[in-house]
């Protein structure tokens, strides 16, 4: 009798914990689907909070400057001795603004607020003193915010909005890169490297993120995420810092071995005031220019004629301050349909998410000027084709032409990713532009409107045979681009362009009806000329897809 009570008694323990764990799969199923909504519900409310504490920063900033200096508020006291050192009053936090040691202006914080206020410290010689002006600084964004505290659901939600760029710098040129790593967020950062963060981006007091980490002693993200991802340790803020110098001696230590180890100079790299181009030195992109997809055609300045082909006229010119390229769509017979499209379509080309996509930054429509229009950002060194064709001063060795393909590759993995895809954009070396740190970015600005050309086929040379031979809608477009890319290599380890003895229409119809092929000459690498014949399979199935060849390249790349 007890065995058998004894087994009713583990039979009834057993179905309890059954029913307990089923209940937990299901309470964590639901917390896993309604985690979106809950980040998304957190964002809305720190956006909230830090408008409403913005608003509460300028009516208090407004108070204090109608009370004049001689308030005798003592919750902010307008004067602040030099000696003994300054104190902050109870109701602020100090935060350090890692501008360096002669930075003009440091960062107020009230405490429990999500907003800042900046003082402006002008010393009087007279008085001895400090004046201390407070105004409102700009809120945190909600992925500055994320990023800072460490969530990383937060902000992996962030950067899968394609309209969301993890390069751009906050009024301070902070990146997200750069708070991540001044707050220690080693998971983040980890998030943000593998996205394509610009390692060595500088902010306002020209501090890469290594700095930041190395001066709040944050060992992993030093020593693990951002050496071995590139970052520079002998490269000087304006004040002459390096990284090294702003380290505590172990961990400066620490950083100088695992440099050496990585091949990396000891030698300074001095603060230029104007930063080289071609170098890693990079700042953050004007956050304002991502914000806007209509222009005022006003607003924009037409400086120098660039190129003009088939499709349109391109311009360099000014906006806002900032250098652009503008494309002038030559469209005959501009309807209201063609309108219309125009407006469904450009908003699609606005991907800042990648490192390796060149976006649109926005459009204008035609009226009010004279012909539909796209900006983007202006590249200096202009098109890869440009550098291997037209005698730049720039040299592409093997190692810079396997840097350009494996910036290539993820960014078509990345538009392969996408639903729908970007249908129009024909991949050749002409839409392919290199940023000022040598990165090769794929041009949303060169990607066709559905009402340009339709019909009408253009470098032939570097499309796939059934490309040339079946209607669009009849080919995989995947593996199309696949067999463009195959020829962008061969143009990079060859320096040629492709059937550069033939016309356009002769190149279209001896690829697509008479077998002609690029030809491998003797002593290319064979690893690229067996990536090459891989790539270039005349079965578009058996060509592989770009996620699978982004790790041969990064393999080529570390040999």
């Amino acid at each position: 009798m007890e065995s058998d009570q004894q087994l009713r008694n583990e039979r009834c323990v057993d179905s309890c914990a059954g029913k307990l764990i089923r209940s937990n799969h299901r309470l964590m199923g639901t917390y896993v689907q309604l985690m979106p909504q809950m980040v998304q519900r957190r964002m809305e409310e720190i956006e909230s909070k830090a408008a409403e504490n913005a608003k509460a920063a300028e009516a208090a900033a407004a108070a204090a400057a109608a009370q004049g200096p001689a308030a005798t508020d003592t919750s902010v006291s307008p004067m602040i001795t030099l000696s003994p050192p300054a104190e902050v009053p109870a109701p602020f936090l100090s935060s350090v603004t890692d501008a360096g040691p002669e930075a003009h202006g440091s960062v107020l914080q009230p405490a429990g607020l999500g907003v800042s206020f900046e003082v402006d410290a002008a010393v009087s010689q007279s008085a001895a003193a400090t004046e201390v002006k407070l105004f409102a600084a700009a809120p945190l964004t909600p992925a500055t915010e994320a990023c800072r505290e460490g969530n990383s659901v937060a902000v992996r939600l962030w950067l899968d909005n394609t309209e969301n760029d993890l390069n751009l710098g906050d009024d301070h040129g902070f990146s997200p890169l750069h708070w991540a790593c001044r707050e220690g967020r080693s998971g983040v950062v980890d998030m943000l490297i593998m996205r394509g963060a610009r390692i060595n981006v500088m902010n306002r007091g020209d501090d890469t993120p290594l700095h930041l980490a190395a001066s709040h002693g944050h060992r992993d993200i030093v020593a693990k995420d951002l050496l071995t991802s590139g970052a520079q340790v002998c490269m000087c803020n304006r004040y002459g810092q390096t990284p090294l110098d702003k380290a505590k001696p172990h961990l400066s230590q620490l950083l100088q071995e695992k440099a050496e180890k990585l091949g990396q100079s000891m030698s300074k790299v001095p603060y230029k005031e104007t930063f080289w181009k071609g170098t890693m030195r990079t700042r953050p992109r004007n956050g304002t220019l991502n914000k806007q997809a209509g222009i005022d055609y006003k607003q924009l300045s037409l400086l120098a004629k660039i190129n003009e082909n088939q499709s349109g006229e391109l311009w360099q010119g000014r906006w806002q301050g900032d250098e652009i390229v503008v494309k002038v769509l030559q469209v005959r017979d501009w309807t209201t349909r063609k309108s219309r499209d125009f407006n469904e379509e450009h908003p699609k080309l606005r991907i800042f998410s990648h490192p390796n996509i060149l976006p649109v930054l926005g459009a204008c429509q035609s009226p009010p000027s004279p012909h539909p229009i796209i900006i983007t950002h202006y590249m200096p060194y202009g098109s890869l084709h440009n550098i291997l064709h037209q005698g730049t001063t720039l040299v592409v060795d093997q190692n810079q032409a396997v840097k350009f393909a494996l910036d290539i590759a993820s960014g078509m993995a990345f538009l392969h990713t996408l639903e729908p895809m970007v249908s129009r954009l024909c991949l050749n070396s002409k839409h392919i532009m290199i940023d000022e740190d040598m990165t090769a970015r794929i041009s949303m600005a060169d990607a066709k409107f559905s009402f340009q050309c339709p019909g009408r086929m253009y470098s032939p040379a570097w499309m796939a045979p059934e490309a040339l031979q079946k209607r669009p809608e009849d080919i995989n477009r995947r593996s199309a681009d696949m067999w463009s890319f195959a020829v962008l290599l061969w143009e990079l380890v060859t320096r040629e362009v492709p059937f550069a003895d033939l016309s356009q229409m002769e190149i279209g119809m001896k690829v697509a009806l008479e077998g002609l092929r690029p030809t491998i000459p003797p002593g290319i690498s064979p690893h690229i000329c067996k990536l090459m014949r891989l790539c270039m399979n005349e079965d578009p199935a058996k060509r592989p897809k770009f996620d699978m060849i982004v790790p041969i390249l990064e393999k080529m790349q570390d040999k």
